[in-house]
């Protein structure tokens, strides 16, 4: 996932959720076609959804982010039914880029140009674990969350 953490949580929305916040997300571009859980996790972490159109391979459409991107801050890129997305032509609107990619692992490059990458193992997806959450940063949320006394115990 060309990150050097990974965080488990106990789902796919919590690893949104714990992404957005990690990225100080506060209006984020989502697709019309994707899984609830990614405008409920926008809502939950206070961030304002813009949703945009997908094109004909039910992907999230360049033009309609280009429309947008003006606004936003934030995008997260699901890769539906194992289609990659390219990320490439979204570089250019300079907004943080979340990669979910639930529905595609094992697909080449993914993640390399995402800030952060979440994924969902929970029934059904590509890596089933029965339920849970993973995301992928450069940031380790565990070692970040920890008081800062503890974090100087374990330096010592």
């Amino acid at each position: 996932m060309y990150k050097k953490y990974a965080t488990p949580y106990n789902s796919g929305t919590a690893a949104l959720c714990g992404a957005l916040q990690q990225l100080q997300s506060k209006n984020v571009i989502i697709p019309t076609y994707t899984c609830e859980d990614l405008l409920t996790a926008v809502i939950k972490t206070g961030c304002i959804p813009i949703i945009v159109d997908c094109n004909e391979n039910l992907q999230i459409d360049p033009k309609q982010v280009e429309k947008w991107s003006s606004f936003a801050d934030t995008i997260i890129i699901p890769h539906m039914f194992g289609i990659q997305v390219p990320i490439e032509p979204l570089l250019k609107f300079d907004l943080k880029i979340i990669e979910d990619v639930s529905q595609c692992h094992g697909l080449p490059s993914l993640g390399e140009h995402a800030d952060v990458v979440v994924s969902s193992v929970n029934k059904s997806k590509w890596i089933d674990c029965g339920g849970g959450g993973i995301m992928w940063s450069n940031k380790n949320q565990v070692w970040d969350s920890l008081p800062t006394y503890l974090q100087q115990l374990w330096d010592n």
